[in-house]
């Protein structure tokens, strides 16, 4: 599975004061619960560090995890599944805020999208306990399984996106905070079993303004 990815940064500059003590918060690599016949390939993660004037104004990490569901866990002769599961954090350093982050799957055309995780956005009061936990049986055709992990929000709400065709899966958070940002989402594909799936990709765009 060919894997490729890259990272968007956009500054604001306003009047900054001190950013908030760092809290507790998911890693990006923290491996997410797993259950059922799924089998774990190795993660793939990086990071970015955003300057400026010569000070770390952010850090920026994202992992994809990809877990293979057991072949002779389903019954679809025709087609392999598998969960692509995209783990991010954003972190503004020394009077910086996050503003805005839009971590993305990227999809080839071609593959089926079944099962995802999360289905639906949520307005956030305060800092709140949030799981992200996807549930799937090979689109009907096999044993139950379930990949979950937790992380913690902020204001001001968050919300997911498919394209229509099917080539993009993105989570998007808008609110503005010093304080550590984690999110975890993923999605059940599907492909035939004699056209493993290339070119799947990773996008993490973030916004950062003086706090």
């Amino acid at each position: 599975m060919r894997w490729v990815s890259s990272f968007v940064v956009v500054m604001l500059l306003v009047a900054a004061v001190p950013g908030a003590a760092a809290i507790q918060q998911m890693t990006a690599a923290k491996p997410p619960t797993v259950e059922g016949p799924l089998t774990p390939q190795e993660p793939r993660c990086d990071r970015k560090r955003q300057i400026y004037k010569g000070e770390v104004a952010g850090v920026a990490k994202r992992c994809l995890h990809f877990y293979a569901y057991s072949p002779a866990s389903e019954s679809d002769f025709g087609n392999d599944y598998g969960v692509l599961w995209l783990q991010s954090t954003v972190d503004g350093k020394n009077g910086w805020c996050a503003s805005r982050v839009n971590p993305k799957i990227l999809l080839p055309e071609g593959l089926g999208l079944h099962a995802r995780a999360p289905t639906e956005g949520k307005k956030v009061a305060g800092r709140s306990a949030m799981t992200t936990d996807l549930a799937l049986d090979a689109n009907g055709n096999g044993e139950p399984a379930r990949v979950k992990q937790d992380w913690i929000a902020y204001p001001e709400s968050f919300s997911t996106t498919t394209a229509e065709d099917n080539t993009l899966f993105k989570l998007s958070w808008t609110g503005k905070t010093g304080k550590p940002l984690g999110f975890a989402h993923g999605i059940e594909v599907s492909w035939p079993t004699d056209a493993p799936p290339e070119g799947i990709s990773v996008r993490l765009d973030f916004r950062l303004a003086a706090c």
